[in-house]
């Protein structure tokens, strides 16, 4: 990615297509979400133009780093069953999304466990409790499958 990806002022280049950074957005879950943030954060973030944002979520398991990006919100999310970090890390994210438009360019950078770090069922109805109860369920019927 170093080679291919580069800040060069307000551009961000990728081989021959240069995109403007009017906005900078990264969200980050999953397995190693922590060190794609750091990542990103060392490779946009000593050579951004300071009035450019850098703004993003991470949902760290099993604990928050001990040394925190700035513009980074951490939520430690459970896993293999969602907790309230979880819920909250998703509802961040949205949040940020909302905030987006058409020339906001966001990074969404996923590794494994994503799924129950940031958790937010598209059915309002649905409470927490429910949802870790689904993913309960998942969960024994994989091990059951597994034995087998």
């Amino acid at each position: 990615m170093q080679r291919k990806v580069r800040v060069e002022g307000a551009k961000l280049r990728c081989g021959e297509i240069a995109l403007d950074l009017n906005a900078f957005f990264t969200n980050t879950c999953g397995g190693h979400r922590q060190s794609c943030a750091r990542y990103a954060g060392r490779f946009c973030g000593p050579t951004l133009p300071a009035d450019l944002s850098f703004d993003g979520v991470v949902s760290p398991r099993p604990r928050r780093p001990p040394q925190a990006l700035p513009g980074i919100k951490y939520f430690v999310g459970g896993h293999p069953i969602p907790n309230a970090e979880s819920w909250n890390s998703a509802e961040a994210i949205l949040s940020l999304l909302a905030q987006c438009d058409e020339s906001t360019l966001v990074f969404f950078l996923l590794s494994g466990g994503g799924s129950a770090l940031s958790e937010l069922p598209l059915d309002s109805r649905l409470t927490l409790k429910d949802v870790q109860q689904f993913y309960r369920t998942l969960v024994y019927m994989l091990a059951l499958l597994l034995r087998q």
